[in-house]
C-alpha cells in the first residue's frame, strides 16, 4: 500500500509538471479513493478531490479594521472575499465592497464600527476555470474606543480655565465633565459638556480660588470610551493693577506706572489709539510683558489720543484690566512763511521756518485768498524752500504750508500772496475783406507771445461763441473767419499766450457781415380759377429766390410744393388752385449762399366756377366750394385734371343750370383702389341719390351712375358727398349729366 501511495503521489507530481489536462488528474484521484481511501490520500491528493480555502483567525484587529488572513490554495488563480456583520452572509449584512477580488491571502478591512462583530468567508477561482466551495468562517470583534489622555488645564483664571486632551482618532466627539468633587459626585457636577473639538474654554458657573476636576470620555454614536484620568486645578484671583502715575498730555514721549500686584510674575501692556481695544490696526503695544512698573512709549504721533491699560499675570492665572489711561499728545507747530523771492513772469521761491521733530513739509498754491480751490499741493518737501514754477502771468497767487509727521498735520501757516505780471495786451484790431460770409481780422504783435487764442461770437458778453471760433489758437496776428451768416454783427476779441502766462483780452472788434437785401412781393397777374402768377422785384446779385404760398396769413399751412420752392426768375406760375379761394405768397433773395429777409406779403384770391350749363359733361374741379381734404391733381392720361385725396366725410358742391324739371341720368368716371367699395350720395333739392363704386386695382378709370328728379328747372347746387372706407377712397374725373 505504501508502494501504491508513493506511485500515485508520483503520477500526481508529474501530472503537475507536465500540465496534462482535467482528465488525468481526475484518474490520479480515483486511484487515490480506489485503493488508498480517501482518508488515506495526502493533502496533495485531497486538493483534487474537494479543494476549498482554509480560512485562519484575522490580524491586526483594530477599532475600525482587520486583517483577514487565509492559507494559500494549491491551483488558485484569485480569491473572493465576503465579509458580513452577520453570519448568514444575506446580501443586505455585506458591508459596502463585499465580496471582493483578491489575488494575495489576506486583505486589510477598513472603515469599520467600533467595537463590533465581523465574520469572513471566501473561496476560490481556480485555473481550471471551477470554483471551489466556501472557506471556514471566521469571526472578528473590533476593539471598543481607546481612552482619552486628559492634559494639564490652562489659561486658568479667577473664573475660567481651559480643559485639554490629547486626540482619540476614532472619536466623533467628546464628552467632558467638571465636578467640584473629585468623586464625581452627580450633585456637585458644575458642567457637563459635548464638543468635537480637544479643548473647551469654561467660564459657567465657576468660583474664584476653588478646587475644579475634569475627565474626559471619548464618543462615536453608542460607543463610548471609559473617562480618562481625571485633572485637578485651582482658580485664582490676582489684584487689578491701579494706575499711579498718569500724564495728561505730552509731546513726542510718555510714561506711565502702577502699583505692585501681590502674586504677580509679570505684567502685560497694552497701548492703543482705540479706545475700546478693539481695532487690531490701531495697537500700538499688545501684551507686551514686562517685570517693571512702569512702561513708556515713545515717537509719538502729534495731536493723538493714546489708551493704555495693565493685567497682573502669575504662572497660572491673570487678574482684570487696570482702568483705562489716556494721553493726549500736543499738535504740530506751524511753519512760518517769508517773503517769495527769485520772482519771474512764471515763477517763484518761498521760504519759511524749520521746525524741529518732523518728517517732512506740505505746500498748497491757490489762485483764491481762502483756498476754496486749490492750484498745486506739493507733499513730503523735506527743506524749508521750494520753487514754484509753471505758473499763469497776470495772476495774483497765495500760498501756505505746513509740516507732517506720521501722518498728522500741523495747523496751516501764515498766508503769503505774490503776483505775476501777464503779457501786454494785443492792441489795434482792424477788420478787412468783409463779404456776406466772412471777414479777415488783424492786430498788433505782442512781445513774448508765442501764440494767440481768438474768440468770434454774436454777442458782446462772449456768451454765445461760434465753436470754430471759441479759443482758436494761431501762431500769426491775424485770422480769417468763415461760415457766418449774412447782414450779422460780430464780436472778435484776442488774447497772448506763452507757454504759462496770458495776457488780458484785447478790446472788442465789431464787425457786420454784408445784407442780402429782400425782394418785393408784387401784385399777382393771370389769376384765374386754378392758378395765378406771382411777381417781385429783381435783387442784384440774386442767384435765385425762395418762394412760399400757403392758404393761412400766417404761412402755418403751405400749398403742396410751395415752400422755399426755389425760382431763377422774378415770376412764377403757381397752379392747381382752387377756385374763389383766398391764397398768400412771399419771397426771399439767395446771394452767394445768403439768405435775405422776406418780402411783404401778397394775398390774391382765384375767380369763381361759373355755373354749368347741363346737359352736358361737368369737370370735377370745377366746383364751387370744397369742405375737406379733396385735391385737384393732374390727370396725365386726359391732359387735364381729376379729384383726389378724397376721405371719408369730404363733400363737394358744384353749381348747375337745369333746363327743365325731370328725371336726370348722372354718369361719373371714377377709379377706386381703396381695398372695398366707395359711396358717392349726391344731394339736391333736399333729395339724395347714391352712386356705387366697386373696388378695383391700379386705380384704373370706370363709369357708374345714378339717376336724379329734379322738381323744377333753373339754377341749382348739388353736393357730392363720400364714404365707404378708409384713406382714399377714389379719384373722380368728371361727370355727365343727361
Amino acid at each position: 500500500m505504501q508502494i501504491l501511495h508513493e506511485y500515485i503521489n508520483l503520477f500526481i507530481f508529474d501530472l503537475k509538471v507536465s500540465s496534462m489536462t482535467n482528465k488525468f488528474l481526475k484518474i490520479a484521484i480515483m486511484l487515490c479513493s480506489i485503493y488508498a481511501g480517501f482518508s488515506g490520500c495526502t493533502p496533495e491528493m485531497q486538493e483534487f478531490i474537494a479543494p476549498r480555502p482554509i480560512a485562519i483567525q484575522g490580524e491586526d484587529v483594530r477599532t475600525t479594521r482587520f486583517t483577514a488572513t487565509w492559507q494559500p490554495l494549491l491551483g488558485a488563480r484569485n480569491y473572493i472575499l465576503e465579509v458580513a456583520t452577520d453570519a448568514s452572509f444575506e446580501e443586505e449584512f455585506l458591508i459596502a465592497e463585499m465580496p471582493l477580488e483578491v489575488q494575495d491571502t489576506a486583505y486589510t478591512v477598513r472603515n469599520l464600527q467600533v467595537a463590533n462583530t465581523y465574520y469572513y468567508r471566501l473561496f476560490a477561482n481556480l485555473s481550471t476555470g471551477e470554483s471551489t466551495q466556501y472557506s471556514d468562517i471566521i469571526a472578528v470583534n473590533t476593539l471598543g474606543m481607546p481612552t482619552p489622555v486628559a492634559d494639564v488645564a490652562t489659561d486658568i483664571g479667577p473664573n475660567q480655565f481651559t480643559s485639554r486632551w490629547q486626540q482619540v482618532i476614532e472619536a466623533k466627539t467628546y464628552k467632558i465633565e467638571i465636578n467640584s468633587d473629585i468623586g464625581f459626585a452627580e450633585s456637585s457636577l458644575v458642567q457637563r459638556i459635548i464638543t468635537e473639538d480637544t479643548f473647551v474654554v469654561i467660564r459657567t458657573n465657576l468660583e474664584v480660588d476653588e478646587d475644579y476636576f475634569y475627565r474626559i470620555a471619548a464618543q462615536n454614536g453608542d460607543i463610548v470610551s471609559e473617562f480618562s484620568n481625571v485633572v485637578h486645578l485651582t482658580t485664582t484671583q490676582l489684584t487689578r493693577p491701579t494706575v499711579s502715575i498718569a500724564p495728561d498730555s505730552a509731546q513726542s514721549e510718555f510714561t506711565f506706572g502702577w502699583n505692585l500686584v501681590t502674586g504677580a510674575n509679570y505684567y502685560t501692556v497694552d497701548i492703543s489709539t482705540d479706545p475700546l481695544f478693539i481695532d487690531p490696526t490701531a495697537y500700538l503695544v499688545e501684551n507686551e510683558v514686562t517685570q517693571e512698573t512702569s512702561f513708556t512709549l515713545t515717537n509719538l504721533n502729534p495731536n493723538t489720543s493714546y489708551y493704555y491699560r495693565i493685567r497682573a499675570h502669575s504662572d497660572k492665572s491673570f487678574s482684570e484690566y487696570s482702568e483705562k489711561g489716556r494721553v493726549i499728545t500736543f499738535p504740530l507747530p506751524a511753519p512760518v512763511l517769508h517773503e517769495a523771492s527769485n520772482l519771474s513772469a512764471t515763477s517763484f521761491t518761498t521760504t519759511w521756518t524749520s521746525v524741529s521733530n518732523v518728517d517732512s513739509y506740505t505746500l498748497e498754491v491757490s489762485i483764491h485768498p481762502d483756498f476754496s480751490t486749490v492750484l498745486l499741493v506739493v507733499n513730503d518737501i523735506t527743506d524749508t524752500t521750494y520753487s514754484i514754477e509753471e505758473l499763469a502771468g497776470g495772476q495774483r497767487y497765495y500760498y501756505r504750508v505746513r509740516s507732517n509727521k506720521d501722518g498728522s498735520y500741523s495747523a496751516y501757516s501764515n498766508v503769503m500772496s505774490q503776483y505775476l505780471a501777464a503779457l501786454e495786451q494785443p492792441t489795434n484790431l482792424i477788420a478787412t475783406n468783409t463779404t456776406f460770409t466772412s471777414f479777415t481780422a488783424a492786430w498788433q504783435v505782442v512781445t513774448d507771445a508765442s501764440y494767440y487764442l481768438v474768440d468770434v461770437a454774436t454777442d458782446s458778453q462772449f456768451s454765445s461763441i461760434l465753436s470754430n471760433y471759441q479759443a482758436d489758437s494761431i501762431s500769426k496776428t491775424l485770422i480769417n473767419v468763415e461760415g457766418l451768416s449774412a447782414n450779422t454783427e460780430y464780436y472778435l476779441r484776442v488774447q497772448a499766450r506763452s507757454n504759462y502766462a496770458n495776457s488780458e483780452y484785447s478790446e472788442t472788434l465789431t464787425i457786420t457781415t454784408s445784407a442780402v437785401a429782400a425782394p418785393t412781393a408784387q401784385p399777382a397777374s393771370g389769376v384765374q380759377n386754378r392758378e395765378i402768377r406771382a411777381n417781385w422785384s429783381l435783387v442784384p446779385n440774386a442767384d435765385s429766390y425762395l418762394l412760399d404760398v400757403a392758404t393761412s396769413s400766417s404761412f402755418t399751412v403751405f400749398l403742396p410744393g410751395y415752400e422755399d420752392l426755389s425760382v431763377a426768375g422774378t415770376s412764377r406760375l403757381v397752379e392747381g388752385l382752387l377756385p374763389s379761394t383766398s391764397y398768400y405768397y412771399r419771397v426771399r433773395a439767395v446771394v452767394d449762399g445768403n439768405v435775405s429777409e422776406y418780402s411783404n406779403v401778397v394775398i390774391v384770391t382765384t375767380d369763381d366756377i361759373s355755373v354749368q350749363n347741363i346737359p352736358g359733361i361737368v369737370e370735377a374741379e370745377d366746383f364751387s366750394f370744397n369742405d375737406g381734404t379733396v385735391q385737384v391733381q393732374d390727370n396725365n392720361a386726359s391732359q387735364g385734371y381729376y379729384l383726389g385725396s378724397i376721405q371719408q366725410g369730404d363733400s363737394v358742391s358744384y353749381q348747375i343750370n337745369v333746363p327743365s324739371s325731370g328725371p336726370y341720368t348722372i354718369e361719373f368716371r371714377v377709379a377706386n383702389n381703396s381695398g372695398s367699395t366707395t359711396n358717392i350720395i349726391v344731394e339736391y333739392e333736399n333729395k339724395q341719390a347714391l352712386a356705387f363704386i366697386p373696388d378695383d386695382t391700379d386705380w384704373d378709370w370706370m363709369s357708374v351712375t345714378t339717376n336724379v328728379n329734379f322738381d323744377t328747372g333753373g339754377t341749382k347746387t348739388i353736393w357730392l358727398k363720400f364714404s365707404g372706407g378708409v384713406s382714399e377712397l377714389m379719384r373722380i374725373d368728371w361727370m355727365d349729366i343727361y
